[in-house]
């Protein structure tokens, strides 16, 4: 039976067989059921080819990359998180004789949980930097509100994304938000800035 066609329901196909058997024609059994001839015919013919009118469960359209390729597609965004899907797209169809589209490797990445996401902005910090910030965070862990009532807080700096302002797009997954890969170093000099 043609897959673009509505399948019968089991009743249905199981009154034209029993119709059948009783030896009815095929004019009587769609006058009967009032089901189209061709359907009626499609229905005894797969009973004469496979001995059940019972259709086979639907399997749906077959993958276009098998397992290697997509953990090779997660690979590929990971290695460098601003790549698109069109870049990693052609750097995995330079090995398949069929090539994969931009959707396929955009549905692959959100299976894996990558997401496209705007990167946030942080601070660059070295490692000498994030060293103090533990010490510090250590040292004051213990503070209460009311001790940090006493404190006063001061300090001014000029903060600018390496000469731009344009957003960068990249991809992770949700609990990757922070981690080195995925975030936009800032920095402090000259040129268009802001006071903080």
């Amino acid at each position: 039976m043609s897959s673009s066609r509505k399948e019968l329901s089991i009743q249905k196909r199981s009154s034209i067989i029993t119709l059948a058997k009783e030896g009815y024609s095929m004019r009587q059994i769609v006058t009967k059921t009032k089901i189209p001839k061709s359907t009626a015919h499609d229905t005894m013919k797969k009973l004469r080819d496979t001995d059940t009118f019972e259709y086979k469960k639907r399997t749906g359209r077959p993958k276009k990359t098998t397992e290697h390729e997509d953990r090779y597609i997660q690979t590929i965004s990971k290695r460098n998180r601003r790549m698109t899907a069109t870049e990693i797209a052609a750097e995995v169809n330079k090995d398949r004789e069929d090539p994969i589209g931009t959707t396929t490797v955009k549905r692959r990445l959100l299976q894996a949980g990558l997401r496209g996401c705007v990167a946030v902005k942080k601070p660059l910090l070295k490692d000498q930097n994030k060293k103090k910030r533990l010490q510090w965070a250590k040292l004051y862990k213990d503070y209460t509100a009311e001790d940090w009532e006493k404190v006063l807080w001061t300090d001014e700096s000029k903060f600018e994304v390496f000469g731009t302002k344009r957003r960068v797009h990249m991809r992770r997954k949700e609990t990757e938000k922070f981690i080195p890969d995925c975030i936009v170093p800032t920095v402090q000099h000259g040129c268009q800035s802001v006071m903080v």
